[in-house]
């Protein structure tokens, strides 16, 4: 079984956001199974809980307290277009969509998500291979296992 592009993901929103919409980022990173932990302010219950990226409005200032308090977390900022180009054009760099110089922190929580996520594949592979045994054959119409001469 797959997982979303988003797969493991938590973010935080700060500020309106325009193109794309508030409601277009939600529903997207819901359907590429990520979770966005808070839309507005206040913040503080999640700065240490592994959140991985705040999106920031264009229009909020790099002096921002939220922003400040982000950074301070080690939380990278990152615009709405970071998140539609990371699923739109995979591989393709996504620096001139990360805010206020948190390029580097950016970069660390994209490493800990492909992790994250290449962990996950491999333990799905590890498990189909194990259900996978050619001794346990069943029939495809009816899941019997007898291997009789009748064919359903």
């Amino acid at each position: 079984m797959g997982h979303g592009a988003f797969y493991g993901m938590q973010i935080v929103v700060y500020g309106q956001l325009i193109l794309p919409t508030l409601d277009t980022v939600k529903r997207a990173i819901k359907a590429g199974d990520g979770i966005i932990l808070a839309t507005s302010p206040p913040y503080t219950r999640f700065l240490d809980s592994g959140v991985d990226f705040a999106v920031v409005s264009a229009s909020i200032p790099r002096a921002d307290a939220w922003v400040q308090e982000f950074i301070r977390h080690g939380i990278p900022c990152v615009s709405a277009d970071y998140l539609v180009e990371y699923v739109c054009k995979p591989g393709h760099p996504l620096d001139r969509h990360v805010l206020f110089k948190t390029n580097n922190l950016a970069n660390k929580s994209l490493e800990k998500l492909k992790k994250k996520q290449d962990e996950m594949a491999t333990e799905e592979t590890q498990q189909s291979e194990d259900e996978d045994d050619p001794e346990d054959l069943s029939c495809s119409a009816c899941g019997r296992k007898d291997r009789g001469e009748v064919i359903c």
